[in-house]
């Protein structure tokens, strides 16, 4: 498989994605619902970059975080942010999520972020999950509901910005064609579907599945997004692509679908939208947006008594199962 950091999702594209993904409103629901508070060990699994991670850290104390992740690029990304000094402590580590290098019954929360759609062995890795989990502990799932399209509208851009836009769209067709060919997303997204995981938690060992819908959108003539966001979102936007389309374009199927000089002026126009952007940061009628919804599916690991019981009753000893 290709590398996930590198063809497909990058660490600025996942900063990016996270902006509409994960709502800060809606962040004191998040951490209830998980059952999030000071003094709790908690792994991430799948952590990428680390932002289900800083989304949780946000006004929190006393709170050991640990994310495992496949990709060593991302590991790499989220230490170099590991922030000096935090009432919290940060660790990350690489490891394969279906043989987790943690010792049993460690970690009081153990959480995902876009992961399960994306994992092939997911049985195998919730069974970790599980075992690394103390009884009675919380195993928790963030997945969007829509992965593979995104909710998007173009906006209405002003006849002033017809001079670049034109190009720009025929030529980001040509090259979402491209990923498309080159690094499909169904290609990646080998896990299970987001509307599944709630029974997949209660059919395998999980009680009290609860599930919640969460989301946003994301839009930079919304006037309620304050202004270094919209900057911060607009430098990532233009980093993150650009390192993709240039990743994409070194493997030898790619060239079969643009030319050289289509992907340099796409990169050029790239350039030409983040100023213009940058330029009218303030206008409030594009109304270019990204969003949707995800869900939290929450389930609680058995406690020994609940799972000595669970046990014997599928034993089939006394005719129950």
């Amino acid at each position: 498989m290709k590398q996930w950091s590198k063809y497909f999702q990058n660490e600025e594209f996942l900063e990016k994605t996270r902006m509409f993904v994960l709502n800060d409103d809606m962040r004191d629901f998040v951490k209830k619902k998980i059952g999030f508070k000071s003094g709790l060990r908690v792994l991430d699994v799948g952590c990428g970059s680390g932002e289900f991670i800083w989304y949780l850290a946000k006004d929190s104390s006393g709170v050991d975080f640990t994310g495992l992740d496949y990709d060593e690029s991302f590991v790499e990304a989220a230490t170099k942010r590991i922030p000096g000094e935090h009432e919290c402590s940060f660790s990350f580590v690489q490891g394969d999520a279906k043989e987790m290098p943690f010792p049993d019954e460690c970690f009081d929360l153990v959480v995902s972020h876009t992961f399960f759609n994306s994992m092939p062995q997911y049985k195998e890795a919730l069974s970790e999950m599980i075992r690394v989990c103390k009884p009675g502990g919380i195993i928790a799932s963030v997945s969007s509901m829509d992965v593979a399209h995104i909710p998007y509208f173009k906006g209405i851009y002003p006849e002033s910005a017809n001079a670049w836009k034109k190009e720009y769209d025929m030529l980001l067709e040509k090259v979402q064609k491209m990923y498309e060919k080159v690094t499909p997303i169904q290609g990646l997204l080998q896990g299970i579907a987001t509307e599944l995981i709630p029974a997949f938690f209660a059919r395998n060992g999980l009680d009290e599945v609860s599930a919640y819908p969460i989301g946003r959108f994301f839009s930079l003539s919304n006037s309620a997004t304050p202004q270094d966001k919209k900057k911060r979102y607009i430098e990532l936007d233009y980093i993150s692509e650009k390192k993709r389309v240039e990743c994409v374009y070194e493997l030898d199927e790619a060239k079969e679908c643009m030319s050289g000089e289509e992907v340099k002026r796409f990169i050029e126009l790239l350039e030409v939208r983040r100023d213009y952007l940058l330029k009218n940061i303030n206008e409030n009628r594009t109304w270019e947006l990204q969003g949707g919804v995800s869900l939290l599916v929450t389930g609680r690991r058995l406690s020994r008594d609940q799972a000595f019981l669970h046990g014997i009753l599928n034993s089939g000893l006394f005719g129950v199962k």
